[in-house]
């Protein structure tokens, strides 16, 4: 197709999708989620190594905080499911 015959609307232009549909969808959903990510990561880091060596009874204790238990539930999941991701894209490169 040589460039005097494209058809593309220019919303479709700026959109940039590309041959996969999904482009910039991606990058800013990879973005958005780095970002929260880092975010996050201190409130989940500081109370793992502060209940690393301690008895049961205090690293439970430690955890039942509602936000510390939330940060940890959440923050596992989506560290594994980024870390997927970004496997699947070098594995396509």
């Amino acid at each position: 197709m040589s460039a005097g015959t494209d058809m593309r609307t220019s919303r479709a232009k700026v959109r940039g999708l590309g041959s996969a549909k999904a482009g910039t969808e991606h990058f800013i959903a990879q973005r958005v989620s780095a970002v929260g990510l880092v975010l996050l990561t201190p409130f989940f880091i500081v109370p793992f190594v502060s209940a690393l060596g301690k008895p049961w009874e205090v690293v439970i204790s430690i955890y039942k905080s509602p936000m510390i238990a939330i940060i940890a539930a959440v923050g596992v999941p989506a560290r594994a499911k980024r870390r997927r991701v970004w496997q699947l894209a070098r594995w396509r490169d």
